[in-house]
């Protein structure tokens, strides 16, 4: 089973691919008198921001650093 960071990385630059393929004119083409689209350039782009948050995310938990670990507590009275 592959883990969670190599499978966000995968997914990741298979949208930055799609991403360059509509910025470089192929977001619609024509087959015979077919029209097809590929995805929309803002869920794309939204999906990527996504995807570098969550693999920074796992990196930190991986390198201990995650976002729930305790580094001090201060007892207060009150």
């Amino acid at each position: 089973m592959t883990n969670r960071l190599e499978t966000l990385k995968k997914r990741y630059e298979e949208y930055v691919k799609a991403e360059d393929t509509i910025l470089n004119g192929g977001q619609e083409y024509r087959i015979g008198t077919s029209q097809f689209k590929r995805g929309d350039l803002k869920t794309i782009s939204e999906t990527i921001a996504y995807l570098e948050k969550e693999i920074a995310n796992e990196e930190s938990k991986q390198q201990g650093k995650g976002r729930n670990k305790v580094i001090g507590v201060i007892p207060r009275d009150l």
